[in-house]
């Protein structure tokens, strides 16, 4: 499986906002930031983008889900 979106720690609001300005059907996001505990900023914006994406239709799935799916 291939990401499409990434979101490393740093600089995570900038990363989201990109990411949610190119926001497709079937795009994975890919989220980590190399570190053992995720950064509050990572998780805080990946909240949002969750968030923001939801409000508009978009529906969250798991990889496994993705390929049934498709």
């Amino acid at each position: 499986m291939l990401w499409s979106h990434h979101f490393p720690g740093a600089h995570a609001a900038e990363v989201r906002k990109r990411n949610e300005a190119s926001a497709s059907p079937g795009m994975i996001a890919l989220a980590h930031d190399g570190r053992s505990d995720p950064s509050d900023e990572l998780m805080s914006e990946l909240d949002t983008f969750i968030g923001n994406l939801t409000a508009k239709g978009y529906m969250f799935v798991t990889v496994s889900e993705l390929v049934k799916r498709s």
